[in-house]
């Protein structure tokens, strides 16, 4: 059997126009599996930095035990998705509190920590 040119580059086109949509789709599903997984992280990010924030000026304006509570709750979940920078300023201001010095974390510090949060999230 003799094979003909012009039959063989048909087959080869005709095979290409086929696997050609499939393998763009697979790598388009892989890429977008990706990127929602990055976006889940970003927005698990996003939700612990607030919670903690809006807990540590709950608890800041009304310390009280259920109000610590809450508090401990929300920093052990940001210190999960925070960097060494942050870290820092989330352990000193937890410092001030476990030593019921709450007079020492004034606007600055709290200013500084949302700078560092801001940072982590790359805006």
């Amino acid at each position: 059997m003799k094979l003909d040119l012009t039959v063989t580059v048909s087959v080869i086109i005709a095979l290409s126009a086929i696997l050609s949509p499939i393998i763009v789709a697979v790598i388009n599903n892989r890429y977008n599996l990706k990127l929602k997984k990055i976006e889940f992280a970003s927005d698990k990010k996003i939700n612990s930095f607030e919670t903690y924030l809006s807990n540590l000026r709950i608890y800041l304006n009304f310390p009280k035990p259920e109000k610590y509570n809450m508090y401990r709750n929300a920093m052990s979940t940001a210190i999960l998705y925070a960097s060494q920078s942050t870290l820092k300023i989330i352990f000193e201001i937890d410092d001030c509190i476990s030593d019921n010095k709450l007079g020492n974390i004034n606007n600055e510090i709290i200013l500084n920590l949302c700078k560092s949060f801001q940072s982590d999230l790359g805006i």
